[in-house]
């Protein structure tokens, strides 16, 4: 019996989503107040509709995430964990 091999469809890249740094920064921001976000340093789409934006931390070494879905084009701040955290 031949094994299944199970497909991943690439994610499509959205350009709005991709630019919206400032918008993923308000909502890292709102979450690590008053704990300073540092420069954006990359981002990634999760799925279709759901990239995160990185942002470095000036304390503990770690990263700030800031991800939201393309369609709402603004993440509410604290609204869901994956909304904006220290990772």
């Amino acid at each position: 019996m031949p094994k299944t091999v199970a497909r991943v469809r690439a994610v499509k890249k959205d350009a709005v989503l991709e630019g919206a740094v400032d918008v993923a920064r308000a909502g890292a921001e709102a979450v690590a107040h008053p704990r300073p976000v540092g420069d954006h340093v990359g981002f990634e789409m999760v799925s279709e509709r759901l990239g995160t934006h990185y942002f470095a931390s000036t304390d503990a070494g770690g990263t700030w995430a800031g991800a939201g879905p393309s369609r709402s084009r603004a993440c509410r701040a604290g609204a869901s964990p994956p909304c904006a955290r220290s990772i």
